[in-house]
């Protein structure tokens, strides 16, 4: 008796392609971006260079901005996807680690997609755009999860009572976008040393345990090196 074929397979074999068609699009959207910018880029080039035709790139995203906005959902859903460590328990590190991990891999082995992805949070700050509203609220999601994580570390004796958690959130989501900024900026900026004295200072604020405390002079140490030094003349240093 012949078996009647499984009506999942072609709509299984569907999704399939429409996944590779996705992640071909944005990986070409990263590199366009890198090399030529937001503005230059166009979504017939992007297309063009996937494979694809420009009316998918349209029919899949609507816009410009909404194939930014794709890819930076796919990075970030792909370092919420790192299993945490053990005995990681909703602490600010942990809630954390994932996110500085997935960076400092990223510039490793994919630099193009990372620098992207900057590029796309910089590029944000216009208003009155799609992508403004939505990386504005991603912002504020951000900071609210962090403060949370930071008010339980009060509570649990982790964190000075004195911190403010709202203030501590934003100026810490502040100094992982400054490094972002000096590293597209300077391509001598050691941005992996940099993400790494970041994880140890969040450590050393919440007096984690797990912190590597014999790492830690030679972690700041390298973040520091890779800062340019500025020599104050000689009628400043007399002053």
């Amino acid at each position: 008796m012949t078996q009647a074929p499984d009506p999942a397979i072609p709509a299984r074999k569907k999704q399939e392609r429409s996944q590779l068609s996705t992640t071909r699009l944005v990986r070409a959207a990263a590199e366009l971006l890198v090399e030529v910018g937001y503005e230059k880029m166009t979504l017939a080039a992007i297309g063009k260079r996937a494979g694809y035709s420009y009316g998918l790139v349209t029919q899949r995203f609507g816009s410009k901005d909404g194939l930014m906005w794709a890819m930076v959902e796919s990075m970030i859903v792909d370092w919420s996807r790192r299993p945490p460590r053990r005995n990681a328990a909703t602490s600010l590190l942990s809630q954390w680690r994932p996110v500085l991990e997935g960076l400092r891999a990223s510039a490793a082995k994919d630099p193009v997609s990372l620098r992207a992805l900057w590029a796309v949070m910089f590029e944000a700050v216009k208003p009155g755009t799609t992508l403004n509203e939505r990386v504005r609220e991603l912002h504020r999601n951000q900071r609210e999860g962090t403060a949370r994580s930071i008010r339980r570390e009060i509570e649990s004796g982790r964190i000075p009572a004195d911190f403010p958690p709202d203030a501590t959130a934003a100026i810490l989501i502040s100094v992982l976008r400054g490094l972002a900024y000096q590293w597209l900026l300077d391509p001598e900026f050691d941005y992996d040393a940099a993400v790494e004295a970041l994880e140890l200072l969040i450590a050393r604020l919440t007096d984690s345990p797990d912190a590597a405390s014999n790492r830690s002079d030679d972690v700041l140490g390298s973040a520091a090196a890779s800062m340019p030094e500025v020599e104050a003349d000689d009628e400043d240093a007399s002053s």
